[in-house]
C-alpha cells in the first residue's frame, strides 16, 4: 500500500507541518504529567476525528507518530500513519519516526516505511536520547536523502 498523495496547494488554507497522532487517552502516569505540562485541549485523539479537523479548515497535515521509550506514553504506530493517510491522501502527508539508536533495524524498517509511502522522518533527539550529528544516525538520514 503506498499513499499517492492527492493534495492541491492551491485548495488549501495551509499546511500544518506539526501534528502527532496520539493514541487514545489512557490512566498512566505519563499521560497525566504530559496533560499537566501541555494542558488538554479536549479534541478527539482518533484520527478520523483529526481529519475531519483539518478539512473541514480546508488545511493539511503532516502527520507522525515519535519512536520513543522514555516516556512510557502509549504510542501509535508508523503504520498507523501510513494507513490514515491512504485513506485520506487529500489531507495527511505521512511522516514516519524511528529512533536511530535501534540502528540497522531502523535503517531496515525505514527502508519498508519509504516504498509504503512515508514522505518524511520526525525525530525527537530529547526523547529518543541521541545527539542528531552522532554517526549512527547518518544511516537513517541517507534513507530518507535517497
Amino acid at each position: 500500500m503506498t499513499t499517492t498523495l492527492k493534495i492541491d496547494p492551491a485548495a488549501l488554507t495551509a499546511i500544518d507541518v506539526h501534528v502527532h497522532l496520539e493514541a487514545p487517552k489512557s490512566d498512566n502516569a505519563a499521560d497525566a504529567a504530559a496533560a499537566k505540562y501541555f494542558g488538554d485541549s479536549g479534541a478527539a485523539r482518533d484520527g478520523s476525528a483529526l481529519v475531519e479537523y483539518y478539512r473541514s479548515r480546508r488545511m493539511a497535515c503532516v502527520l507522525f507518530t515519535v519512536d520513543e521509550r522514555l516516556t512510557g506514553r502509549p504510542q501509535m504506530s508508523n503504520d498507523a500513519v501510513l494507513e490514515l493517510a491512504h485513506a485520506n491522501p487529500d489531507v495527511v502527508i505521512p511522516f514516519v519516526s524511528l529512533d536511530p539508536m535501534r540502528g540497522p533495524e531502523a535503517v531496515r524498517e525505514a527502508r519498508r516505511l519509504v516504498k509504503a509511502g512515508a514522505r518524511g522522518l520526525k525525530l525527537h533527539p530529547p526523547l529518543q536520547q541521541f545527539a542528531p550529528n552522532d554517526p549512527l544516525a547518518y544511516p537513517l538520514y541517507e534513507v530518507f536523502a535517497e
